[in-house]
């Protein structure tokens, strides 16, 4: 996540990194002040709103586009995209915001 000259540069000296330094080198995503249980669960509920397939492609789509040239990146999130919008999720999530409520993904 930080990049290998960062992350051989803390193991090999063998420092400890404070909170707020590994969030501003992107060690971490973000701090919590308060209850750390009740942000962890509204994180958490924030990924179980959306279907498992879309979440499954958009990881796919994220981990080649780092491993791949950007041209072949963005064709595969494109095959991603076409196969997400071919779900039975994606049927319910565009009724559910037509109709103004919460979908109920199936994960198929």
């Amino acid at each position: 996540m930080i990049g290998e000259a960062r992350a051989m540069e803390l193991i090999l000296s063998g420092r400890t990194v404070e909170a707020e330094e590994a969030e501003r080198i992107g060690l971490l995503n973000r701090l919590v002040d308060d209850n750390a249980l009740a942000a962890a669960l509204a994180f958490a509920a924030e990924f179980t709103s959306y279907g498992l397939l879309a979440q499954r492609f958009a990881r796919t789509a994220v981990s080649v586009a780092l491993d791949n040239p950007v041209a072949e990146g963005l064709k595969i999130e494109a095959q991603l995209s076409t196969m997400a919008y071919r779900t039975q999720d994606a049927e319910e999530g565009m009724a559910a915001f037509a109709q103004k409520r919460k979908p109920v993904f199936r994960d198929a």
